[in-house]
């Protein structure tokens, strides 16, 4: 795993970067859900169905995040969360575009990977990127 050294300074301007990223990531990892309705009557699918889509997110995520974080501990943490971020716009990109059930379930995985990527790495570089003190701030943010 690649050193994170604490920056020992107040600037939280890079924090606010990273709560963006987890932001995103838990909005469209939630907003699915008021969607089923509409997701099922335009896959042609039962509304259980389309609710897998959640399902399998949660656990893409869960099974992905530790596996990916391991796989990609000697990556820099800052060129790993903008490339965690570019592979989550393009897994919305290819969910926007999926012409079947199939194609949306892989973008819901490719979005549950990246976003297992992203968050508990943001987390750990906002712990790291401020003074010993400020930690507590920083993750709040």
């Amino acid at each position: 795993m690649t050193e994170i050294k604490s920056q020992g300074t107040n600037n939280y301007t890079p924090l606010f970067w990273l709560a963006l990223g987890t932001f995103a990531v838990g909005t469209e990892s939630f907003m699915i859900a008021g969607l089923l309705p509409d997701i099922a009557a335009d896959l042609h699918i039962s509304v259980v169905a389309a609710g897998q889509l959640v399902t399998v997110f949660a656990l893409a995520y869960a099974l992905s995040s530790p596996v990916l974080t391991a796989l990609t501990g000697a990556v820099k943490r800052r060129s790993l969360m903008i490339a965690a971020m570019v592979v989550f716009a393009l897994a919305n990109v290819l969910a926007w575009a999926a012409r079947d059930y199939w194609m949306l379930m892989a973008a819901r995985i490719l979005l549950a990977a990246s976003a297992g990527i992203f968050v508990p790495g943001a987390n750990a570089l906002a712990g790291a990127s401020v003074a010993p003190e400020r930690r507590g701030t920083a993750l709040a943010i």
